[in-house]
């Protein structure tokens, strides 16, 4: 049962999760329900339970377990002796009379026992077992795929749902323009203050309806990989304060070569490997026996019972194809060795790039949220007293709102190429990394 025991520590990663999203304890071994059980995700989304169900639901994780299962079940099939062999010889028997069996000179019947090398049946299930851990690996990184899949779709319908708000408040505030506009155009105000606010509202309206789209499609989404209807309820996710890492570079790449399940796999190849070369040195060192005992039936040619011993051996010393089989074993070992030192390589590349991204968004983001968006606000306030004093004209009013509308979704954009650059890095480092609220990184 080692896919529980693998699943168990990846769930745990997901407790690490982000503060920009619904937190819980650590979800303990997720079960393995039909993926036609009901779900329902209509309140408030949580990230725990909707990456515990994503697990719990996925075919291929199943699969993956099952061929596992079944590999270690092999290696139990492996570890036990080959079955007897049932033998019968009939000798001589006369072409004259060919039916006559009592005729002929020999009637034999015998039981044998074929006798492995030593060792080389606990060699056998120890590929098997070594082939299974490969498997279990490889369930590891699909769970950990899963995972950052649903994340970037989860951010992604985080950010398509604020949007949205922004461009429903965006609308709000240009209606209650163009309602002003209004009322000043029956005081004799000029009407292009209103066919100007006209058009800035219905072009909200617009981009209303393509969040809306966005919305469907993050939500079809999320769906598809929680194996339920493309058009099943979803509630809203929770908007979090924004976080960013919390972590050095060194660190995230140390604990990276010990996590990633791509390690683990070819660790287990290489141990599959090695344990084939002990098949092989036993088979090439020691004969196979084959044990047997006869029992020889009356006969008109020998009338008494009789009975017979017999035993044969392979000559492995004569045949270099077992020794032949060890050396190329040891030759793919080593190949997967240097497999590991050039993964290790890539993983420290992976996490700096990701690191890098999280970084670069982090710097934005604070550019954005300190400087442009109160810049935004003043040049609001500065347009909206201008055109109650007459001082300014309606356009200037609605390209300040807009900019702020602007600047607000540039904010959600920023921070959601935060989101998925920490998701991306808690797939390079195979555990999710430490956040703390912007404004706080080391």
């Amino acid at each position: 049962m080692r896919l529980p025991l693998a699943l168990s520590c990846l769930s745990l990663c997901v407790a690490l999760a982000t503060p920009a999203r619904v937190h819980a304890e650590p979800p303990a071994a997720p079960t393995v329900p039909a993926a036609s059980a009901e779900l329902d995700l209509s309140g408030t989304l949580d990230r725990n339970r909707v990456l515990r169900a994503a697990i719990a639901r996925n075919p291929g994780l199943r699969a993956s377990h099952r061929r596992a299962a079944a590999m270690r079940m092999m290696g139990e099939a492996d570890s036990r002796m080959p079955p007897p062999e049932a033998e019968v010889s009939v000798w001589q028997v006369p072409l004259s009379r060919p039916y006559s069996v009592p005729d002929a000179s020999m009637i034999m019947v015998g039981v044998k026992q074929p006798i492995p090398a030593p060792g080389s049946l606990s060699a056998r299930a120890q590929v098997r077992e070594r082939e299974a851990d490969v498997e279990d690996a490889m369930v590891a990184e699909r769970v950990r795929e899963l995972m950052r899949d649903v994340d970037h779709a989860l951010v992604d319908y985080m950010q398509a749902t604020a949007m949205h708000h922004i461009h429903i408040e965006h609308k709000t505030a240009a209606d209650r323009v163009l309602a002003v506009a209004r009322a000043r155009y029956q005081a004799a105000g000029a009407i292009t203050d209103v066919t100007q606010a006209d058009v800035e509202s219905s072009r909200i309206e617009a981009d209303i309806a393509q969040e809306e789209a966005k919305i469907a499609a993050a939500k079809a989404k999320l769906n598809g990989l929680l194996v339920r209807p493309t058009q099943a309820p979803l509630g809203e996710p929770v908007m979090a304060e924004p976080v960013t890492l919390g972590e050095t570079l060194r660190e995230m790449q140390t604990r990276a070569r010990s996590t990633r399940p791509e390690l683990r796999t070819a660790e287990a190849r290489r141990a599959a490997r090695l344990a084939e070369v002990r098949v092989a040195e036993r088979e090439a060192s020691w004969p196979m026996l084959s044990v047997g005992a006869l029992y020889f039936a009356p006969t008109n040619g020998m009338p008494s019972h009789g009975y017979g011993v017999t035993v044969s051996s392979s000559l492995p010393w004569l045949s270099s194809r077992a020794s032949t089989e060890a050396r190329a074993g040891r030759e793919s070992a080593g190949a997967i060795h240097d497999d590991l030192s050039d993964i290790g390589a890539k993983i420290d590349a992976e996490v700096a790039t990701d690191a890098a991204m999280v970084q670069a968004s982090t710097r934005r983001y604070q550019v954005l949220r300190d400087r442009t968006l109160p810049a935004g606000k003043r040049a609001w306030e500065a347009a909206a007293s201008g055109y109650e004093s007459g001082r300014a004209d309606i356009l200037m009013l609605l390209m300040a709102r807009k900019s702020i509308a602007e600047i607000e979704v540039d904010l959600v954009e920023a921070r959601a190429m935060i989101e998925h650059a920490l998701v991306d890095l808690d797939w390079a480092v195979g555990k999710p990394v430490r956040r703390v609220p912007i404004g706080q990184q080391p």
